[in-house]
């Protein structure tokens, strides 16, 4: 899959808003904005929540987003 959109995406940036941890919960809100091959914008706000596992890699992860324009 994220081979697939690569190859769509001209250019991009991601601004992380905001990021939480307490104990194995994890939260992160971020924006990111991309210009895709054929000139195409795509503005999103995206919300992260995860579970981590004992070695520190995500267990569970639910995500959820918006677009923003």
């Amino acid at each position: 899959m994220c081979a697939g959109i690569r190859s769509q995406v001209a250019g991009g940036e991601v601004t992380v808003l905001d990021e939480l941890y307490d104990g194995s919960r994890y939260a992160e809100r971020h924006r990111y904005r991309m210009t895709l091959t054929d000139g195409t914008v795509v503005h999103r706000e995206i919300y992260y929540f995860a579970t981590l596992a004992a070695d520190g890699r995500f267990q569970h992860v639910h995500e959820t987003g918006f677009d923003v324009d």
